[in-house]
């Protein structure tokens, strides 16, 4: 979890330096732990070795609802598409 705050930024400014600050992590914990790392690598369903995909937030809930299966979720988030 994170959280901060750039007093004046527009919310593409915060997308990017998110996206940067992600990016900065992953180099550092590869040097610092590559054994940990490679293994957290081969395990994860994404990658931040590409740009962030940007959505709106709707779409973005649309989309997990109809992940989960869920039949009432998925009823309400094909509803609202």
């Amino acid at each position: 979890m994170l959280e901060f705050y750039w007093a004046y930024a527009t919310y593409e400014d915060l997308m990017n330096f998110a996206e940067k600050m992600a990016a900065c992590d992953r180099r550092r914990s590869r040097k610092a732990m590559p054994e940990a790392h490679a293994k957290w690598l081969a395990e994860r369903p994404f990658t931040f070795a590409e740009s962030f995909v940007r959505l709106p937030m709707a779409d973005a809930v649309a989309n997990a609802a109809r992940a989960t299966k869920i039949p009432a979720w998925v009823r309400r988030a094909s509803s609202r598409s």
